[in-house]
């Protein structure tokens, strides 16, 4: 339907999308898949309403592409 597809149409694929949060450990093992979003949701939405960023403790180390401009959120979580 129209509504579905709003919410899933990325402007800058310009195509129909959605995404997920991945986390994997340095061995590589999947830690951690987030819900589905649709592809209109920033990364930052995501890193800020998908629990992930609760699950980390002060010192853990993340990374991420450079386009993924969170690290003033991981910085409050030292």
């Amino acid at each position: 339907d129209l509504i579905s597809q709003n919410l899933l149409y990325s402007n800058y694929k310009n195509h129909t999308t959605f995404g997920f949060w991945n986390g994997i450990t340095p061995s590589g093992v999947i830690s951690y898949v987030s819900d589905a979003w649709g592809g209109r949701v920033s990364d930052r939405r995501i890193a800020m309403e998908s629990g992930f960023l609760n699950m980390l403790d002060a010192g853990d180390g993340v990374m991420a592409d450079k386009g993924f401009k969170i690290s003033d959120l991981l910085q409050e979580r030292k």
